[in-house]
């Protein structure tokens, strides 16, 4: 009996004298225990605890833990301090965080935002703000100006983006997600205008997400640019333009007239409203180094463009243009349609007549040559030369007065004199051909087909027959 009862005893006085040197180790009103309450704070949530039971330090008795980490007396929590320590990168709480509390004692503290991180326990992670200066240079080769952008450290939201850059002077702020999201703050764009330099037909080029125009436009104004258009060739190109100091918003397209005095007054011929951004042109006549072709006379000719009423179709902008003299007509936006005159169009092509006589690009395919020739202001076009490779476009002269918006196919009786050295080759003209092929070679799939009649240089095929299985290629026959 004896034996036991002093063995009770030494086990007790180890057990106290471990708790009494953990005891010392823990803070002011803070005793070590196995398992902790790690929801004991003086600023509960309301939510069920689902924090796991920790060895550690815990207050003591009627007492819990306030935002600075240290145990007070509970009646004493709502008068309790709510500084913060002079740490600069994050907030240890001992055994208590939630998204809000540290949210909250972030921005106190002058940073952006924070959150809870749970690695060993846990902990308010404060989010640094860092400036980086990014130097934009223009295409004319103008003073770099700089952008700044605040980079939030792990996550990113546009109400806290946009109070961010607004406290720091800039216009507005969003976030951008791209690898890893981050704040971008907006200058405002009287600061991006180069106000010493000359007119200047565009800023900043990159990608920008063309040929989508929105995100063109977003990718200038995070730029400091008022707007942004794609350019050509393919449109893949952003191009960031530079409108000039004004009151005016100039965002969007608000009307044709406002749109042309923007790009006059920065050295353009004009502009027009495409969709919802104003796209400024240069006229190529009023370059230094161009030269027109003899026999031209542009001092009275002028691209136009026309308000069409509801909504621009072809059919309806052709008929505009066509009654106010012009030959070309294209749909600009939704209502506006824009009309070019014949000689334009030949100095867009830089009036090389020779060069679209004798293109083989189009040919065998006569469709394509002929819309090739109408487009550069011929009446159409034929498939001439051995095995038809070379695209032959026909002046009004040469067609024997025949329509100018006629496209000419190979055979028809037109009254074209042949060019010295020049081949030319009548086919025969069956109305049709038709050929059993394989499941390899096309049918029931008509794109198949066509490809199939168009190597054998038809102009198209479709599939007929019982179950469409044989292939039926229509149109002339090359030699």
């Amino acid at each position: 009996m004896n034996e036991y009862f002093l063995n009770f005893c030494f086990i007790f006085a180890i057990g106290f004298q471990v708790a009494h040197g953990q005891d010392e180790e823990c803070g002011v009103n803070e005793v070590y225990a196995e398992c902790v309450n790690a929801c004991n704070t003086c600023h509960p949530t309301g939510r069920i605890c689902n924090l796991g039971c920790v060895a550690g330090c815990t207050c003591k008795p009627d007492h819990s833990r306030n935002r600075e980490g240290l145990c007070i007396p509970t009646k004493l929590c709502n008068d309790s301090s709510e500084a913060i320590g002079d740490d600069t990168t994050s907030t240890t709480s001992g055994f208590w965080c939630t998204n809000s509390t540290c949210k909250r004692t972030c921005r106190r503290r002058g940073f952006t935002n924070g959150h809870c991180t749970w690695h060993i326990r846990p902990r308010c992670q404060c989010n640094e703000i860092k400036v980086s200066n990014n130097s934009l240079e223009t295409s004319t080769g103008g003073v770099p100006e700089t952008n700044s952008s605040a980079a939030l450290e792990y996550f990113c939201t546009n109400r806290d983006c946009r109070q961010t850059c607004r406290a720091q002077g800039f216009k507005d702020g969003r976030c951008i997600r791209h690898i890893r999201p981050y704040c971008q703050c907006i200058r405002h764009a009287s600061l991006a205008i180069d106000r010493e330099g000359p007119p200047i037909e565009g800023g900043h080029r990159n990608s920008g997400g063309c040929p989508k125009v929105q995100r063109c436009s977003r990718f200038c104004q995070n730029r400091g640019f008022p707007v942004g258009t794609c350019f050509s060739p393919g449109y893949r190109g952003c191009r960031c333009l530079k409108y000039s100091d004004s009151n005016e918003e100039s965002e969007g397209c608000p009307s044709l007239r406002r749109c042309a005095q923007r790009c006059r007054l920065n050295g353009f011929s004009g502009g027009t409203c495409h969709g919802h951004t104003c796209r400024c042109y240069r006229d190529r006549r009023e370059d230094a180094d161009f030269v027109p072709p003899p026999g031209r006379n542009f001092d009275s000719i002028r691209d136009i463009v026309v308000e069409v009423p509801e909504h621009c179709t072809s059919r309806k902008c052709e008929g505009l243009c066509s009654n106010k003299g012009y030959s070309q007509a294209r749909c600009v936006g939704r209502n506006f349609c824009k009309c070019f005159s014949k000689a334009q169009a030949i100095v867009d092509y830089d009036g090389d007549e020779e060069h679209h006589r004798n293109s083989g690009s189009y040919c065998p395919d006569v469709h394509r040559c002929a819309r090739s020739c109408v487009i550069r202001q011929f009446v159409g076009g034929v498939c001439v030369g051995r095995r038809r490779q070379t695209c032959r476009c026909i002046s009004e002269e040469e067609a024997g007065g025949i329509s100018r918006y006629r496209r000419c196919i190979p055979g028809q009786e037109v009254g074209i004199p042949p060019t010295p050295n020049e081949e030319v080759i009548q086919p025969s003209f069956p109305n049709e051909r038709e050929f059993d092929i394989d499941d390899s070679e096309g049918c029931p799939n008509r794109e198949r087909c066509r490809l199939s009649c168009r190597r054998r240089h038809f102009i198209h095929g479709v599939c007929r027959g019982n179950g469409l299985r044989t292939c039926v290629c229509e149109g002339p026959i090359a030699q």
